[in-house]
């Protein structure tokens, strides 16, 4: 088994073990109680039924998680009941860079700015350059804002990137997936909504 199986396998089960930890705060559960199961959830998914995990079935349906998201969940598991004023800036951010990658991935534009994320010779010098750009700003945003979490989402998916920790070599897959920006969308309107309630209440 390979490491990019270990840890898409491992991604998967970690989801698995966020959603029940959220499920049993809601239900009241002692936050220490809660932890356990989730780490009894995790640890479970992971032994083979007739050959198949329930990690091995969650990977077919949800593929490989990106780093972001990896990072993210890795945040809740560790910190579930506070909420993490910097991971706006992660969800706003993947919410935009998914409604520009995924749909012209579809074919519904000419540039496809999903494919640069190969990073290959066959768009010239525009998809590495654009991609190297974009990823200097965000870094540079990150650390002109103090957002310690949208750096460590970018350096990790960067560094797992470099050393081929998922299967795929789009350094987007790193970076974001579908289930991730989905989230983000989600996400999107309780964050302007919490903006302006906020902003209604200090005036």
């Amino acid at each position: 088994m390979t490491l990019a199986t270990i840890i898409g396998l491992s991604g998967v089960s970690l989801l698995l073990s966020a959603v029940i930890l959220k499920l049993l705060l809601i239900l009241k559960l002692p936050l220490n109680k809660a932890r356990i199961i989730a780490l009894l959830v995790f640890i479970a998914s992971f032994i083979p039924v007739e050959g198949y995990s329930l990690s091995l079935y969650l990977r077919g349906l949800f593929n490989d998680l990106s780093i972001t998201t990896l990072c993210l969940l890795l945040l809740f598991l560790y910190r579930p009941q506070v909420q993490h004023i910097q991971s706006r800036s992660v969800f706003i951010l993947t919410a935009l860079a998914g409604l520009l990658l995924y749909p012209f991935a579809l074919g519904y534009s000419p540039v496809d700015p999903y494919a640069w994320g190969y990073l290959n010779q066959s768009h010239g010098l525009t998809a590495p350059l654009t991609v190297t750009g974009l990823l200097l700003f965000l870094a540079a945003y990150a650390f002109i804002k103090q957002n310690t979490l949208l750096m460590a989402c970018i350096m990790t998916s960067i560094i797992a990137w470099q050393l081929n920790l998922l299967e795929s070599r789009n350094i987007w897959d790193h970076l974001l997936d579908p289930l991730l920006w989905l989230y983000s969308l989600y996400q999107l309107p309780v964050i302007i909504w919490r903006h302006f309630h906020n902003k209604a209440s200090s005036q």
